[in-house]
């Protein structure tokens, strides 16, 4: 049973026509295998990871749709984006996110973006890491980097 109002307002909203619960014309043509969009990427992952709540990277935020959405409002107090079930944070409160649908027993799998210099190009997206509750840390980018240390021969 869903605690916050928000989130059991936005729990209404959820399609059962998707994996995501996400209610889109485009995700719910099955026949369309031509359009490659962000939501049937996501979508697709959905499937191919079921019980795991997907947090996108899109720009400077990590968002979610349907169902995940749902969750983000509920575990970690985040507002749905605009009228549609869908909820996100900034990149740089990713980790706190992460801490709060952890600590309600969820498993997240993180989608990175590649950086597109061509605006009109979609940007390429890869499955980064998955946080659990027994390995909440999000490492990217938190590990050294070969030009982090400056290492001098040692005088024989």
């Amino acid at each position: 049973a869903l605690r916050r109002p928000a989130a059991e307002a936005l729990a209404l909203k959820v399609s059962e026509t998707n994996a995501l619960g996400f209610p889109h014309p485009s995700l719910d043509d099955a026949n369309d295998k031509t359009s490659k969009t962000l939501l049937k990427e996501v979508a697709a992952w959905k499937q191919t990871h079921p019980t795991k709540v997907l947090l996108v990277r899109v720009g400077e935020f990590y968002e979610a749709w349907g169902v995940d959405a749902v969750l983000l409002v509920e575990h970690c107090g985040l507002n749905a984006m605009g009228d549609k079930v869908r909820a996100g944070c900034p990149w740089r409160n990713l980790q706190q996110t992460l801490d709060g649908l952890t600590r309600a027993g969820l498993t997240v799998a993180v989608y990175e973006e590649v950086f597109e210099p061509n605006p009109r190009k979609r940007k390429p997206r890869f499955l980064s890491q998955v946080v659990t509750p027994g390995a909440a840390t999000y490492v990217r980018d938190k590990t050294l980097q070969t030009d982090d240390v400056e290492w001098k021969a040692a005088d024989g």
